[in-house]
């Protein structure tokens, strides 16, 4: 069974969520989550990661910052 989270949202310890507020920032954090299968050595070159965002395109929020 899963917890209930409708009451309240929870974070592991040391995670939060952020707010991304202009472009520079929405595109750092694109490829930050494009690079963790290179980076935590899962691939050698971000295509190669079969999870990667990149494979997935239509998953990536297309709104723009707010």
């Amino acid at each position: 069974m899963f917890p209930d989270t409708s009451q309240s949202w929870h974070w592991q310890a040391g995670f939060h969520d952020e707010i991304i507020r202009d472009h520079r920032q929405r595109s750092a954090a694109i490829g930050y989550v494009l690079g963790n299968g290179v980076k935590h050595g899962c691939a050698k070159e971000i295509h190669e990661w079969p999870w990667s965002s990149l494979h997935f395109p239509d998953m990536v929020d297309p709104l723009d910052v707010w």
